[in-house]
């Protein structure tokens, strides 16, 4: 079976992004998320993808952490010392002698 399109080893192409003339085997298929684009750019115009793009994917991948819990409960201790001092407003304006605006 013979291929079905040439080498284009002799072929020109203009640059999609940039509008410069290259040799066809020069330009390159930009990928966006592991896909193509459809856009052959020059090698100045390539934009390598970023590791970061793939981001979502990966934390998919490995089950990320959930990041708050439901229905949080404090600890025994901390939720004692908020409960004593819930009129801290009251004592310290008796303190001061009240505010004025």
């Amino acid at each position: 079976m013979a291929n079905e399109f040439a080498s284009g080893k002799h072929a020109w192409a203009i640059c999609d992004r940039c509008g410069f003339r290259y040799k066809y085997s020069r330009l390159k298929p930009e990928t966006y998320l592991g896909k193509k684009t459809g856009i052959r750019v020059c090698p100045k115009c390539l934009d390598p993808e970023h590791p970061q793009d793939r981001l979502p994917e990966a934390l998919a991948r490995m089950g990320a952490d959930a990041i708050g819990l439901r229905d949080p409960r404090p600890e025994e201790k901390a939720s004692r010392e908020l409960d004593g001092d819930q009129n801290w407003y009251e004592r310290m304006v008796q303190r001061e002698g009240g505010f004025s605006f």
